[in-house]
């Protein structure tokens, strides 16, 4: 999974077709479970939509500029447009699904 930076947001995220972002915290047991279900689902949507992490404490311009509170906050972006959000831990399941109504279409079954 790619770390992104408040000086990296727009240029990884707002110009491609499909990207997730979980922002997360270092100090958070919640994150790093959240984390480790994201780098498993990168490779089922390899190819077909970005997935980066970046860190809350760190990158304060992104936090404020999509009013995040909380860790983990996943939002999904289509084509630029945020599009979807969740708040708290998210189960694989439900990740997928959201996933899917976003794209359109299923992952690759390897």
């Amino acid at each position: 999974m790619k770390n992104l930076k408040d000086s990296t947001f727009e240029e990884n995220v707002l110009k491609i077709q499909f990207a997730l972002v979980a922002f997360i915290s270092a100090n958070s047991g919640i994150s790093y479970i959240q984390s480790s279900i994201l780098k498993k689902l990168e490779k089922d949507y390899e190819n077909r939509i970005s997935i980066y992490q970046i860190d809350f404490e760190k990158n304060r311009k992104s936090v404020d500029h999509f009013k995040i509170y909380r860790v983990p906050t996943i939002l999904f972006f289509k084509y630029g447009e945020l599009v979807d959000q969740w708040i708290g831990s998210i189960s694989r399941e439900e990740l997928v699904a959201r996933i899917n109504r976003i794209m359109g279409s299923l992952p690759r079954q390897n």
